[in-house]
């Protein structure tokens, strides 16, 4: 085994033999190997590596005897050919097959990146240890006596890693008071580096720190006067800021402070590998050295090599492309490859010369054309300052040279000077050379400013995304070619995981990161799906890569890094958060340190999580906000906030847009709640913090004028009552203020308590809805009351705490619902009210629960491989029966037999045990093998015949249960199997699986019956509904997901705060319980879920008049009838069908017998709904030569209205609704769709509202020749989308694309008496109570509020109902009061209550568990805990 030493004189073993490793030269070239280990070094790199700018002309002759010499040493007196050496030929360069373990340096940078990683976790002993272990290495200079450019830039390298290491351990003792070893410890190192200013400044505090204040000043003079006459500057910052500290006896130096600069992320160590080399580079470019393996690109690297041999071709030519596209690639081991030693059209050989910009760009082509042309650099560097002209004559044209620049952005972002980039591009567009340069697509417009790279600019080669083929290929040839083999389905995982079937810019470094981790699992020469699993997949792996460079920041670049990611993060009303793309400009200049943000957002681009665009931002790839789940608990723990800012930043630009009118500033509670929210951190874009400096501006101003007007008027009272009442007015007024005082509190406390609640609504809504109530109690204020209507909307939900670990499993039976816990036990819960009963402790983690069917019987499965069985007849007190034992693994999991008589197991040991229960005793009837891995899942057949078993093998068996015979293997899952369940009929085994996916077999043929998609992780427990109809199942996305098995689609969902480890469906069906990671069982009410998931995109609603039936006109065409007797639980009675188009707007007839629906396929249809049940089709009316928008009966219920995009408003004579017949002529006084119809109660006039911007009232007491009264404008008219009328026609109020809603009196002049402005995208629907006291306001952002209009001079907010995933296009209030119904966009229809007292009632009924008092310090106050209930 090769062994490798150079932190010091250069040494080389091999088991144990030192080597003789020659010359100087050939020292230096075997050095060279070394610290490039397991990589392709070309001769070119090895030439300029040794030699540097003077080679002989015989060099590569030297390079070949150098090899072999080489060779012969390390295969000593063994005879081995070259093919056999650890020291190979591969193409045009060499390769020293070295293990990272037997390098020295780089058990030095790993010890180094562990330290960092230690400290970063504040576990700073350990990071010590790890210094120290790295530092031991070092015995003396690196590499002293190798000659050649390549060792001195290595020995610099090491050095500056030493001293960082030194001065990172200094500044950590000195964190623990530790100064007086960092005084020892520094001494020589200072005295070695005088010019080192990080490390002069930690001594002099911790001589400081030791009593020696004027050693340390005198440190910082002698510092001062060697600058001053080595370098003629002063010392740097840092340690000028010592030294005032230590003048002025700064306290706060005599503590630990943390460093205030920002460390951006080096490059990662070497990770440690097993044998071989991989063929993925992982996060890295690939490079001439492993071009070999770099598929994919060919058709773009051919189009590149034709783009140089083009004789039309004049200047450079430009490779554009995002971050992470592969560029780099494309130039190092596409282009390079490809043009050494070829022709090209021409008699003249091809060669290239590659380098990088640096900050010192000019200096850096000086250096590379040294190389081509043998001139000193400094001789180069004099043409080019001189005469960049001259340039042309410099390259004899014996080759014909092709000079490639990478990363040519770094002309942008490390040279600091405008002049010398100028020279640079002059340079190089003189040379007599082809010139590529590659450059990221966000720097596009800083190259265009200069005019010479324009042309190449607009000819560029732009790197695209790769598509679906290619993408295959980057997987498959590299293995292919390795010698390694993908397991069949691999190369689909991946592409799956990735998340497209085709590539978006910053996939490639994670597809190669992701091949790389799998590659270091692999199975002798096989990567396999497994070890793809292992390393997590694509999401995990990405979250490991995502926490290394996280770590390297320091404590101020680690939170610009959560700051500039949570700017691009979107959160939605519902539970998915997406990536946004975001304005790069006021990504950056937002930030309190503009400077330092751009420096962190292009190391998180260069580290490949962020991608850049020319002008925008985004993180690289959805998987990062779904699998680095530190960015998770970012957005969960900001999860409201993230919410309003983004509502913040969407108003802003609005209100800058409109010239900053007053109109659009925030009022009341919504600035109250936007003050409170808005941090003082920078985190604001400058626009968004003036908006709320304004609207608090102009609040204030308006509370001191009320403040001056009730100061009058206490001064008049004051005047007129001071000689009678002084001392009880002193008294009433005290008392006033304590009370307004409280109040005020109360008032603030509640508003934050309902933010809270609502940011956890969708992620634990059990606790959001305790938390809301809680705000309500403190104080009715709008927010607190919002909140809690607003948890009317989802379903009821139960959360029941008690363990102290994570939940495994859960069983119904009888009344009672068990679960199994990792706290070493189990739990039994009453399954009706929802309290627990008893705790029956276990000797080790509790994995597997069931009871009997009619809850007498209790077993558990347990780690230690037993079974134990309870008599719970009493399950109060449970009475343990008997220990069973078999199995030589834990037991995951249990089923009992329909009767009760058999027990089936399932266990870590690949095995299913059946038992007998007979009694106190528990016998094994027979073990059942087959399975290859654990056995993680049981179930029996409701009808005794069958047990099913699943497993890590990726399969689910059928077993024989009175037989234990094998019934038959069903396989098709591509990963680990979790859970099964039979269907109650025994026709149907459903099971769930870590490919994210429910099989549905058929029990008799094996054969898949349904494959049910949707879930984003892995999947880890499966239920069948009591009825059959419905397969729920939840897993590690935290989402219990519900399916119709008939129609194959997703009919409801439920988000957890955790991992999802059980699911079980009660007994009735109405519910299901599940089992979390977080220590929590929760029972989720489904019934409502379920009947409205099957119907989504709801455009119209309306309640006939005994508020019982709902019916909504859906996207897809149809009408649904609802029973909502009870609206909490909605029953579907009927769907119509008929309808070719989205139905738009439905209407019942005053009586309730008829329903009318308009659509977008021209037509209205009546239908008899007198039972609507069993509703019928009337007729079919063809009203509009365009798509219909609305439709309204008249009280009369003989007369209907039709309007649509032609402008029309029609009447039609319903009398006869099997043969309805038009009335008169179409009105036709609108200029754009008319999209909204109502009527006042005494059916003499019509209003209807259009998108020219006004809404009209019509007299239609003659129906066939109605009279246009008014025409109602704003004066500056929006789309009206929405009209609702009054019923004695007084008040109507108006809706649409300004965002706001109106009210205007209706009398002899139409004006507007008020404007609701609290919606922030366009208005969709208004609805008034049937009381004419309170209106409700569907909007596109996603929200309905409620007003009370009492006094339509003078509205007030009532609540504002969220919960809806996307925009809401309709609403309606129950008649008989108490709720509201909503239609929302790609979603269910929405319900919620309007009555708190209801809501609250509600929520104490369901809840389980109260807010525990950790809940309470965390979410409300410090103060003690107050039940709400």
């Amino acid at each position: 085994m090769l062994a490798v030493k150079l932190l010091g004189a250069l040494q080389a073993e091999v088991d144990g033999r030192e080597l003789e490793l020659g010359p100087p030269k050939q020292r230096a070239l075997f050095a060279q190997l070394a610290v490039r280990r397991n990589q392709v070094v070309s001769r070119t790199e090895l030439i300029d590596g040794v030699w540097g700018e003077d080679p002989p002309e015989s060099v590569r002759g030297i390079i070949h005897t150098y090899v072999s010499k080489l060779r012969q040493t390390l295969a000593g007196d063994r005879k081995a050919s070259a093919r056999d050496s650890v020291l190979t030929s591969v193409g045009s360069g060499y390769r020293l097959a070295l293990e990272p373990d037997n390098l020295d340096i780089w058990l030095f940078e790993h010890a180094f990146q562990q330290a960092g990683q230690a400290r970063a976790a504040n576990d700073v002993e350990r990071a010590i240890a790890h210094w120290d272990e790295g530092l031991r290495l070092w015995q003396g200079e690196p590499l002293p006596g190798v000659p050649g450019p390549f060792a001195e830039n290595e020995r610099q390298h090491l050095e500056e890693l030493r001293l960082a290491a030194i001065e990172d351990r200094a500044e950590t003792l000195l964190s623990l008071g530790r100064e007086s070893e960092v005084v020892v410890d520094l001494r020589t190192t200072v005295e070695d580096n005088p010019l080192r200013e990080r490390l002069r400044a930690l001594h002099m505090i911790a001589l400081y720190r030791g009593g020696r204040q004027a050693e340390a000043l005198e440190h910082h003079d002698r510092l001062r006067r060697l600058l001053a006459a080595e370098l003629g500057v002063d010392p740097g910052t840092e340690v000028q800021d010592v030294y005032r500290q230590i003048l002025a006896n700064d306290p706060a130096l005599g503590r630990p402070t943390p460093r205030v600069t920002v460390t951006l992320p080096k490059e990662e160590p070497p990770t440690p590998a097993r044998e071989g080399r991989s063929p993925y580079p992982g996060l890295l470019a690939f490079s001439v050295g492993n071009a070999q393996y770099f598929f994919g690109r060919e058709q773009l690297t051919a189009t590149l090599v034709d783009r140089l041999g083009d004789p039309l071709r004049d200047g450079p030519v430009a490779v554009v492309g995002a971050s992470g596209s592969g560029k780099s690639s494309l130039l190092r081991a596409g282009l390079v490859p490809t043009i050494e030693g070829m022709d090209l059209a021409t008699p003249r050989r091809w060669s290239w010369l590659l380098f990088t910009p640096g900050n010192k760009p000019v200096e850096a082509l000086a250096s590379a054309l040294a190389q081509a042309t043998g001139r000193p650099p400094s001789e180069l560097l004099a043409i080019i300052h001189d005469d960049a002209g001259e340039l042309a004559g410099v390259l004899d044209g014996s080759d014909r040279l092709v000079v490639v620049i990478d990363q040519f952005e770094e002309l942008f972002t490390l040279c600091e000077h405008e002049p010398e980039r100028r020279r640079f591009v002059e340079a190089l567009t003189a040379l007599n050379a082809a010139v590529v340069y590659g450059v990221r697509a966000d720097f596009y417009g800083h190259c265009a400013r200069f005019p010479e790279l324009v042309a190449s600019l607009e000819r560029a080669v732009v790197v695209g995304p790769m598509t679906a083929t290619a993408l295959r290929e980057a997987i498959e040839r590299p293995a292919a070619l390795a010698g390694l083999e993908l397991e069949p389905g691999l190369s689909d995982v991946l592409l799956r995981d990735l998340g497209a079937e085709e590539d978006t810019g910053g996939v490639l470094p994670l597809l190669a990161h992701t091949l790389l981790a799998t590659w270091q699992v692999r199975e002798g020469n096989r990567l396999t799906l497994k070890g793809y699993a292992e390393v997590g997949g694509v999401h995990r792996a990405i979250a490991t890569t995502a926490d290394a460079t996280y770590a390297r920041f320091d404590p101020v670049g680690r939170d610009l890094v959560r700051r500039l990611l949570l700017r691009m993060v979107h959160v939605g009303e519902g539970v998915e958060v997406t990536r946004a793309r975001v304005d790069r400009t006021s990504l950056v200049e937002g930030s309190s340190d503009p400077e330092t943000a751009a420096a962190v957002l292009d190391a998180l681009a260069r580290a490949r999580l962020v991608t850049l665009d020319e002008d925008t931002a985004e993180i690289s790839h959805e998987a990062l906000l779904r699998s680095w789940p530190r960015l998770r608990q970012w957005v969960a723990d900001n999860r409201e906030g993230l919410r309003l800012h983004q509502q913040l930043a969407q108003d802003a630009r609005s209100w800058q847009r409109d010239g900053r009118d007053d109109s659009g500033l925030y009022r009341g509670a919504k600035l109250a709640i936007a003050l409170n929210w808005a941090p003082d951190d920078g985190t604001l874009a400058p626009v968004e913090r003036e908006l709320l400096d304004a609207s608090r501006a102009r609040e204030a101003s308006e509370q001191q004028a009320a403040v001056r007007q009730t100061r009058r008027l206490r001064q008049l009272v004051a005047a007129l009552t001071a000689l009678l009442v002084v001392a009880v007015a002193s008294m009433v007024f005290a008392f006033v203020e304590r009370n307004t005082a409280l109040q005020e509190r109360a008032d603030a406390m509640s508003r934050q308590v309902a933010l809270r609640a609502n940011s956890l609504l969708a992620a634990d809504p059990a606790l959001a809805a305790q938390l809301s109530l809680v705000a309500y109690r403190i104080s009715p204020t709008t927010e607190a009351r919002s909140s809690l209507l607003t948890t009317s909307g989802v379903p009821a939900t139960t959360r029941l705490i008690g363990h102290s670990d994570g939940v495994t499993a859960l069983s119904y039976g009888g009344n009672l619902l068990a679960s199994a816990s990792k706290d070493k036990s189990v739990r039994l819960w009453d399954a009706g009210s929802r309290t627990a009963v008893a705790t029956a402790p276990v000797p080790s983690t509790a994995y597997g629960v069931a009871l009997s069917r009619d809850g007498k019987m209790l077993a558990a499965g347990i780690a230690d491989g037993s079974v134990i069985l309870w008599n719970v007849s009493n399950p109060r007190s449970p009475e343990q029966l008997a220990v069973a034992k078999g199995h030589t693994d834990s037991v995951f999991a249990l089923a009992f037999s329909p009767d009760g008589r058999e027990l089936a197991s399932a266990s870590g040991d690949k095995t299913v045990r059946l038992w007998h229960v007979d009694g106190r005793q528990v016998t094994s009837v027979g073990t059942l093998a087959g399975h290859e891995k654990t056995v993680t899942s049981i179930a029996f057949s409701p009808d005794g015949k069958l047990v099913a078993s699943g497993s890590y093998d990726n399969t689910v068996r059928l077993w024989n249960a009175a037989t234990g015979a094998s019934a038959g293997v069903l396989t098709g899952h591509g990963n680990a199997v979790t859970g099964v369940a039979f269907s109650p009929d025994s026709r149907r085994v459903a099971s769930a699986s870590y490919d994210e996916t429910v099989r549905v077999w058929d029990s008799s043929s094996g054969a898949t019956v349904s494959t049910l998609a949707g879930a984003t992780s892995f999947l880890e427990a499966v239920a069948f509904s009591p009825d059959g109809r419905t397969v729920a199942a939840g897993g590690d996305d935290h989402i219990t997901r519900l399916w119709d098995i008939a129609a194959g689609t997703q009919v409801a969902s439920f988000t957890a705060p955790a991992t999802i480890r059980a699911v079980a469906f009660s007994p009735d069906g109405s519910s299901v319980a599940t089992g979390a990671a977080n220590w929590c069982v929760s029972v989720w009410d489904v019934r409502a879920a379920e009947v409205d998931g099957h119907a989504q995109s709801g455009w119209g609603v309306a309640f006939d008049k005994t508020g019982k039936v709902l019916a909504s006109g859906h996207y897809d065409g149809t009408v649904r009838l609802w029973g909502t007797s009870d609206p909490r639980r909605p029953t579907a009675l009927a769907t119509l069908t008929g309808h070719t188009g989205p139905v738009t707007s439905v209407a019942f007839s005053p009586d309730g017998k008829t329903l009318a629906s308009v659509s977008y396929d021209h037509t209205a249809r009546l239908w008899d709904v007198s039972d609507p049940a069993h509703p019928a089709l009337l007729s079919t009316v063809p009203a509009s030569t365009g798509q219909l928008e609305a439709v309204v009966f008249d009280p009369s219920g003989k007369v209907i209205v039709t309007s649509g995009d032609d402008h029309l408003i029609r009447l039609w004579d319903v009398t006869d609704a099997r043969h309805p017949a038009p009335i008169g002529q179409p009105l036709a006084e609108h200029t754009d769709v008319v999209s909204s119809l109502a009527f006042s109660a005494d059916g003499k006039t019509l209003a209807s509202g259009s998108y020219d911007g006004s809404a009209r009232l019509w007299d239609v007491t003659d129906p066939v020749h109605p009279v246009s009264r008014y025409r109602i404008a704003t004066n500056r008219p929006a789309p009206i989308r929405s009209i609702a009328l009054s019923g004695d026609a007084k008040l109507l109020a108006t809706g649409g694309e300004d965002h706001a809603v109106e009210l205007w009196t209706v009398g002899d002049a139409p004006s507007q008496v008020s404007a609701l402005t609290d919606h922030t995208n366009t208005v969709t629907s208004v609805a008034l109570s049937a009381d004419g006291k309170s209106l409700a306001s569907a909007s596109w952002d996603r929200t309905v509020s409620i007003w009370d209009i009492s006094d339509p001079h003078a509205p007030q907010p009532t609540a504002t109902l969220a919960g809806p995933t996307d925009n809401v296009t309709a609403v309606t209030f129950d008649p008989r009061g108490g709720s509201v119904a909503a239609g929302v966009a790609n979603a269910p229809n929405s319900v919620w209550q309007t009555d708190p007292d209801a809501v609250a009632k509600q929520v104490c009924a369901v809840r389980g568990t109260p807010v525990t008092d950790a809940e309470w310090q965390t979410y409300v106050s410090e103060d003690s805990p107050t039940d709400p209930c």
